[in-house]
Order: C-alpha cells, then structure tokens, then sequence
C-alpha cells in the first residue's frame, strides 16, 4: 500500500498531515518521497488502517502566529493588541476519516491503474510469446524451414 501523507501533508492540513505522519511511528516517511514510501511502513498496511480506524477522535489547540502589521495598523491600539496575541483554534482529528480517505484514494487509483496494468501484461506476454517462438527460415523457393 503506498501511504502517501502528502495528501494530509502539513502544508495541506498542518495538525491532521503531522499527526499522521507521525501515527505508529511514521514520521520517517515524508511528503517528497525521499525515504522509502513504498516500503516504508513499520506494520502491514492492512493492521496500519485498523489501527487508524479504531483510533478514537481528539482535538488539539492550533496557535497562528500573530499577523505583520503595515505602520499605520501598528498605531491603531485595538489592531496592535489583537495582533500581538496571534489566534488559535481547535481542530478535531478524526483519524476514522483519514482511514476513509485512504481507501477512497486507493480504490480510485486502483480503477484507473488495473486497466492499464492489464493492458500492460497482455502486451508483455503477447512480447514474450514472440521472443520465445521458434524463428522462421525461409529457403531460396520461399518456403518456411524450421530451425531447431
């Protein structure tokens, strides 16, 4: 199964992509595909969604950093004071979603991929046949003389 994260990637979704990143000891695979994704999972992949999607629900707190101001905003006491503290917000991670997600994109691969694959192996075993057949000789008077 390729966990591709970058689908939750921290840019796209900042706790939700980190957490799981991170879920089962994962954090070694990253959205640039630099270590391994293909085998990189610690756990078969069938045992990493159950996990996923038995993981209970939880909430964390996300802190915004505090927005530049341009000097005229800076003067203004109300816009200062607001800015100062930055904002936060909860996000509930539904790690059952996730696990949705995943097979959703799975199964859309897979319907887009298995036609291909198939045309693929047709073509290779329809190559292979060619290469293993017994060549043709033909003789002066064009008739077919087998070699072997």
């Amino acid at each position: 199964m390729l966990l591709n994260a970058s689908i939750f990637s921290p840019a796209n979704l900042e706790p939700t992509g980190k957490w799981l990143q991170e879920f089962l000891g994962h954090a070694h695979l990253d959205a640039k595909g630099t270590n391994g994704q293909l085998e990189g999972l610690n756990t078969h992949w069938a045992s990493y969604l159950a996990a996923l999607r038995e993981a209970p629900p939880f909430s964390v707190t996300v802190q915004l950093a505090a927005p530049r101001l341009t000097a005229a905003q800076q003067r203004n006491p109300y816009l200062a004071q607001a800015a100062s503290v930055g904002r936060s917000y909860e996000e509930t991670i539904e790690p059952s979603r996730l696990a949705a997600t995943l097979l959703v994109t799975a199964e859309c691969v897979a319907k887009e991929w298995v036609p291909e694959l198939h045309a693929l192996a047709v073509a290779d075993a329809a190559r292979a046949a060619r290469d293993s057949a017994v060549p043709q000789l033909y003789s002066v008077e064009g008739k077919a003389a087998t070699v072997g």
